[in-house]
């Protein structure tokens, strides 16, 4: 009953977040081309050559098709594709306008560079299980510094491990990777292994410790990266890296890599037995219950 109705809820959130006023409005804005050309054909028709409109038209409209296709056998994550529509859509309908008048192009422009700037990304706000964490919290909890300081305290992270997100809020792949990440955490958390997350925008010196490159972009990007720790150390990330710091080219972050790459399947099958093999079927129960249903992915380990 609990499973099925954290399924419920997961399914809702799914649904919901693509009701947000960023994907109604690109939705609107991509869906009134039709009503705009009717309109241009009509009322620019004297000044404006409508065979060449009607030609680009069909030449736009089929490689725009074939792109998006192409990035969706690719995706990492359904909501990273829903924005590439949104981005490749927009862009096709700037160089239709430029066909219909310069100056509808220049008013359509303005419209999306004011949606660019005051229409961002939603923040995920559907179920998780994921702690957000400061980096002091961070070095108490997770990599152990600070702890052991009390009379039977033991290391941090001793008997867990955390599989952390360093994210910026100012990246919109992080915003795309949230909704697996949060995912995976309702569905792998257990007694031992905890989910968390650390906002490099608003301490960017987390970065350096953990050698992440804010400055990189496009697909040299490294935010988000995802590290797991075990007894304090890292022990794998997404996206890996060269020795010399580098991300390898190639890496994905999709559900499938992230639960393979760390091994969520195995590490929470081992939790259950555990918990069924000191006899305590409750506490095996339990930690099934606690998972609500997460993508795992594959983590790569740092390259020797």
């Amino acid at each position: 009953l609990t499973r099925s109705w954290c399924l419920r809820r997961r399914t809702m959130a799914t649904v919901t977040r693509f009701f947000s006023p960023y994907h109604v409005l690109n939705a609107l804005v991509l869906c009134s081309y039709p009503a705009l050309s009717v309109w241009a054909k009509s009322t620019l028709a004297p000044a404006m050559d409508i065979a060449t409109l009607a030609q680009w038209e069909k030449q736009s409209g089929a490689s725009c098709i074939a792109v998006l296709f192409m990035r969706y056998l690719r995706k990492e994550t359904v909501d990273a594709w829903v924005t590439d529509v949104f981005t490749y859509g927009k862009t096709a309908i700037a160089l239709l306008t430029y066909f219909m008048d310069p100056r509808v192009m220049a008013w359509y422009v303005v419209l999306n560079l004011l949606m660019y700037l005051y229409v961002n990304l939603p923040v995920y706000a559907g179920p998780s299980a994921v702690t957000w964490l400061s980096p002091s919290a961070l070095s108490e909890q997770v990599t152990g510094a600070g702890a052991g300081s009390g009379a039977g305290a033991g290391r941090a992270g001793e008997h867990e491990a955390w599989l952390v997100m360093f994210a910026a809020d100012w990246a919109s792949s992080c915003a795309h990777l949230d909704p697996t990440f949060a995912e995976l955490s309702t569905h792998f958390t257990s007694p031992k292994l905890k989910f968390a997350k650390v906002d490099l925008g608003r301490w960017p010196e987390t970065a350096k410790r953990f050698n992440i490159n804010l400055d990189a972009f496009g697909s040299s990007s490294q935010v988000p990266t995802v590290i797991l720790f075990e007894k304090g150390e890292e022990t794998g990330r997404l996206p890996a890296l060269y020795d010399d710091g580098t991300k390898v080219s190639g890496g994905r972050m999709r559900r499938v890599d992230i639960v393979k790459g760390f091994g969520l399947d195995e590490r929470f099958a081992k939790t259950a037995a555990e918990a069924d093999g000191g006899g305590n079927a409750a506490a095996a129960a339990e930690a099934k219950a606690a998972a609500v249903g997460a993508p795992k992915g594959n983590a790569a380990k740092k390259k020797d």
